[in-house]
């Protein structure tokens, strides 16, 4: 006596959904999702292949696990960061008013991904980010930084550059974190608390309008 044996049903990707190194694109547009969504902690390469449709192998053909995929949302938003700070780095107008352009352009992409912002602000990522982040993300990283130091050079001597960058990148930074964790005490409303920051920088910069 013979029995058929059932067909296996096997899960299809879309066709054409992941040719050409797309998958790779998909997991990163997926995990930056997933850290908006959980947190950074709680991301599954399973949970990224099960909602993809796509095995952990498949997956692992383009990262070699859940750090190098950390990495990698983490690099990649280093790059938004740096687009959404480029178009005010050369705006014409007052020295002052394009400082206060950038730095609230670096706290508004923050607040907007605080998911991304406290991966990236985290120690463990500064300290562990795996391989060299690839030459788009260091060529990001360093436009940002030419692009600061460039104005602030129009009105501090070269020696000084350097700290009064720190002192801009860090209140920026700084102000970026107290958004995205709402530790501003005296406002009540996440815009409200933009406002509150782009205070901050107006009286930073105040001495560059003479």
């Amino acid at each position: 006596m013979t029995s058929k044996s059932s067909p296996r049903k096997s899960r299809r990707k879309p066709s054409g959904a992941f040719h050409h190194g797309n998958l790779r694109e998909a997991v990163l547009d997926a995990a930056g999702e997933a850290i908006e969504a959980d947190g950074a902690r709680k991301l599954s390469l399973r949970a990224l292949g099960r909602a993809l449709g796509v095995s952990d192998a498949a997956i692992h053909r383009h990262f070699k696990g859940r750090d190098a995929v950390l990495a990698a949302v983490g690099h990649r938003g280093v790059v938004g960061l740096a687009a959404a700070m480029s178009e005010s780095a050369d705006a014409p107008g007052p020295l002052a008013d394009r400082m206060v352009a950038m730095g609230m352009a670096y706290v508004r992409y923050c607040h907007a991904h605080p998911g991304w912002f406290r991966l990236w602000a985290s120690r463990d990522f500064q300290e562990g980010a795996g391989d060299a982040p690839p030459a788009e993300v260091l060529q990001a990283g360093l436009s940002m930084t030419e692009s600061l130091k460039r104005n602030l050079a129009m009105v501090h001597p070269p020696e000084q550059v350097d700290d009064q960058f720190r002192m801009f990148w860090g209140l920026s930074h700084g102000l970026a974190g107290l958004v995205v964790e709402r530790a501003f005490r005296l406002v009540e409303t996440d815009e409200e608390r933009l406002e509150v920051a782009q205070a901050a920088l107006h009286c930073a910069v105040a001495p560059l309008r003479g």
